[in-house]
């Protein structure tokens, strides 16, 4: 949700920056230059130190860097999408790795669902899951079942002992039936 907000966020400030600075040229409020402004043929130098411009372009540049900068951070984390395994011309897409984890989380008992998500680099991979629990359910005994049985199918399937594991719980809530 945040990274969508952060991308709204920056394509309106993106395109209020661009209405603004061509606003004045598209409706022709500019039709001519300020008193202070020097005419070409007087030979005039505006009274700018020496430092003055090249501090600007500078602030300038370090804006715009700092800018695209943000810009390429608000992309999606994308992880590895193949995974390398013992055979050196076969791979795993981490995709299907994320559907069958997803689908053993759901499979727990007291699991109402599961979302996983696999990121990092390939040499030390990480595993986020959110699972959403049953009301009755016991979290330490979901937590012990995904950290020790499945965390160990995981390992063995991406082919990697570095597998970090980070698991997020949320109870999903009574539905209290209806009384007429």
């Amino acid at each position: 949700m945040r990274d969508g907000l952060n991308r709204a966020l920056l394509a309106l400030l993106g395109a209020a920056a661009l209405a603004a600075g061509t606003w004045p040229a598209v409706t022709g409020l500019v039709r001519e230059v300020p008193p202070w402004w020097p005419l070409p043929g007087e030979g005039l130098r505006p009274s700018v130190p020496d430092w003055g411009s090249p501090a600007v372009i500078a602030l300038t540049g370090a804006v715009t860097a700092a800018s695209l900068g943000w810009l390429v951070a608000q992309g999606p984390g994308r992880g590895p999408r193949r995974l390398a395994l013992a055979h050196p011309a076969l791979h795993l897409r981490t995709r299907a790795l994320v559907r069958a984890l997803r689908t053993e989380a759901e499979a727990v008992p007291g699991v109402a669902g599961a979302r996983v998500h696999l990121s990092g680099r390939a040499a030390r991979p990480r595993l986020d899951m959110a699972v959403l629990l049953e009301p009755e359910a016991r979290p330490a005994a979901v937590l012990e079942r995904l950290a020790g049985e499945q965390l160990r199918a995981a390992r063995t399937a991406a082919g990697s002992e570095r597998l970090v594991l980070s698991v997020r719980f949320r109870v999903r809530g009574h539905r209290a039936g209806r009384a007429r």
